[in-house]
C-alpha cells in the first residue's frame, strides 16, 4: 500500500516505478491523482481529491470531518477540447442522479439535464430535459427504461404516437417543474462514506480513490454513455455534447487505466519515492495539505477556460462551483417541512388515453389544451398512448382556495374499462389516494375531488 507522510504545504510527486534504466513508454497517458485536505474546518462542500490529464479532470465534493473527507455529494467533471464543465449531483448512496453541463466560457448552464431514476441495481430510468434554468422548467423530450444495459424508448417527445387512438392528439410533454430535481437539496443529506476508525493518509488515499473511480465508472454508463446511444437513436439536438463528453472521460475511464490505478494503490512500498508505469498510464500522485496550492488544476482550468492568466485560481473555481452546484429552489429555501409543492397525479392501467383536468382557486382550468396557469400550474405530459403519468404541479406562490379536480376519457371510442390512481401530493408525503374506474361513456368531464388549500393544509 502507498505510503503517503504529511508535511506541512508540501506536495509528494511519484514518479515511475520502473527500473532507472528503463526507457518509459512515450506512448503512456500521464495521470495525476491528487488529494487534498482542507487548511481549515469547514462545513462547506469542496474538493477532496481530483483524477486528470492534460485534458480530462474529474473531481470529488463534498465535506470533511476535520481533516477526514467523508462520502462524495457532488462530482465535477470538465474538459479542454469542448470547454464544458459537467456538475454530477450523488444520493446517499454515492449514485450519480442529475448532471448539466456548463459553459465555460460564459458559466452559463446548458439547458440540458439529465436524471436517473434508479428502480433496481440492474434496471434504471433515464430522462433527458430541455430545461429553462431561469424559470427552473423542464420539458422532457425523452424517457428510456434501461434493463441490464438494454434501452427501450418509453417516450420521445419528437415522434408522433403510434397507436393512433386520439385523433389530432399525440402524446406531448409541456414546461413544467421537475420536482424531484426541485428538491433534491431539501431530500439529500451528506453522501454516507465508511470511516475507519484512525485512519491513515494511506488508507484515505485509498478509500477516496476508490470512491471516485465507482462513481465515475457508474456516471459513464448511466448518465454519460447511455444517454449518447439514446440521443443518436431518437437524432436529440443534446447528442454532440453528450457523445464528446462520453469520448473525454473515456481518457480518464478506460478500464485499463482503471486497473492501472488500482494496481499502483495496492503497491506496497518503502520511503516516498515511488511510481507506476501500467498498460496506458504513468502515474503521478500528489497529496496536498492545503488545495490552494495545486497550481497544476489552475493550468486545466486556465486550459478550459481559454485564459493564460491568473484570475482562473483554485479559490475561484471553487466559489464557482458552489455557487452553479447550488440546485435548490430558493423560494423554498423557508420551508422546513418541504410543503411548499402541490402535486396532483393521474396514472391508469390501460392503454386508453385519459386526460387530467385541474380548475384552479380563480378558475382557470389545467389541461392538454392550457397547460399552464396564470397561478403557477404546470401540467407535465399529455399521454395519449396509456397508463399515465400526467401530472399538475405547483412550486411556488401556491395560491389558497378550491381545486377541483376531473378526468376525460378522450380516447378511443368503445375502448376498455380503465382503473385509475389519482393521488394529491403535499410536499414530500402523499395526502390523498382516490381510486376509481372509467369508460368511454365518460367522455364528459367526470369530477373526482376538490380539496381546499389553506397555508400548508389541504382539506378533502
Amino acid at each position: 500500500m502507498k505510503k503517503l507522510y504529511l508535511l506541512l504545504l508540501l506536495p509528494f510527486f511519484i514518479f515511475s516505478c520502473s527500473d532507472d534504466s528503463e526507457e518509459v513508454n512515450p506512448n503512456l497517458s500521464k495521470l495525476e491523482v491528487n488529494l487534498y485536505t482542507p487548511r481549515s474546518i469547514t462545513q462547506e462542500v469542496v474538493p477532496q481529491l481530483t483524477i486528470k490529464n492534460d485534458e480530462v479532470q474529474a473531481t470529488a465534493f463534498g465535506r470533511f470531518n476535520g481533516t477526514v473527507p467523508l462520502g462524495i455529494e457532488k462530482l465535477y467533471i470538465s474538459d479542454s477540447e469542448t470547454k464544458t464543465e459537467w456538475v454530477v449531483l450523488v444520493d446517499e448512496s454515492v449514485r450519480p442522479v442529475f448532471m448539466y453541463g456548463i459553459n465555460s466560457a460564459t458559466k452559463q448552464k446548458l439547458p440540458y439535464l439529465y436524471w436517473i431514476d434508479h428502480t433496481s441495481q440492474s434496471q434504471y430510468t433515464l430522462r433527458f430535459y430541455e430545461y429553462d434554468w431561469v424559470n427552473r422548467l423542464g420539458t422532457l423530450e425523452y424517457e428510456v427504461k434501461v434493463t441490464d444495459d438494454k434501452h427501450e424508448v418509453i417516450f420521445d417527445n419528437a415522434t408522433p404516437s403510434k397507436g393512433g387512438r386520439s385523433a389530432g392528439k399525440r402524446t406531448k410533454s409541456y414546461p413544467a417543474p421537475v420536482i424531484s430535481f426541485e428538491t433534491y437539496g431539501l431530500k439529500t443529506s451528506e453522501s454516507s462514506s465508511k470511516l475507519a476508525a484512525d485512519e491513515s493518509i494511506d488508507e484515505i488515499f485509498d478509500r477516496k480513490v476508490g470512491e471516485l473511480m465507482d462513481l465515475l465508472k457508474e456516471t459513464k454508463t448511466k448518465l454519460i454513455e447511455a444517454p449518447c446511444d439514446v440521443s443518436e437513436a431518437v437524432d436529440s439536438p443534446n447528442k454532440s455534447f453528450v457523445c464528446k463528453l462520453s469520448e473525454q472521460v473515456n481518457k480518464i475511464t478506460d478500464k485499463e487505466i482503471f486497473e492501472d490505478v488500482e494496481k499502483a494503490t495496492e503497491q506496497e512500498q518503502s520511503g516516498s519515492k515511488f511510481g507506476f508505469d501500467g498498460l496506458k498510464i504513468k502515474l503521478d500522485l500528489d497529496f496536498f495539505d492545503d488545495y490552494d496550492i495545486t497550481d497544476n488544476i489552475e493550468r486545466h482550468l486556465n486550459d478550459v477556460h481559454n485564459s493564460g492568466n491568473a484570475n482562473s485560481n483554485l479559490e475561484d473555481w471553487v466559489s464557482d462551483m458552489q455557487e452553479l452546484s447550488d440546485t435548490e429552489n430558493e423560494a423554498l429555501n423557508d420551508l422546513s417541512d418541504s410543503k411548499g409543492v402541490i402535486q396532483i397525479g393521474l396514472s391508469w392501467n390501460t392503454t386508453a388515453d385519459i386526460d387530467l383536468h385541474v380548475v384552479d382557486p380563480f378558475g382557470e382550468e389545467i389541461y392538454y389544451s392550457n397547460p399552464s396557469s396564470s397561478s403557477g400550474g404546470y401540467l407535465d405530459l399529455d399521454d395519449t398512448d396509456g397508463h399515465g403519468p400526467e401530472n399538475v404541479y405547483w412550486t411556488k406562490n401556491i395560491p389558497d382556495g378550491q381545486y377541483k379536480i376531473y378526468l376525460v376519457y378522450f380516447a378511443p371510442e368503445n375502448g376498455p374499462a380503465t382503473d385509475f390512481t389519482v393521488k394529491i401530493i403535499n410536499g414530500l408525503g402523499v395526502r390523498e389516494s382516490i381510486p376509481g374506474s372509467l369508460g368511454f361513456f365518460d367522455h364528459n368531464k367526470v369530477h373526482i375531488v376538490t380539496f381546499t388549500k389553506s397555508g400548508n393544509t389541504l382539506k378533502f
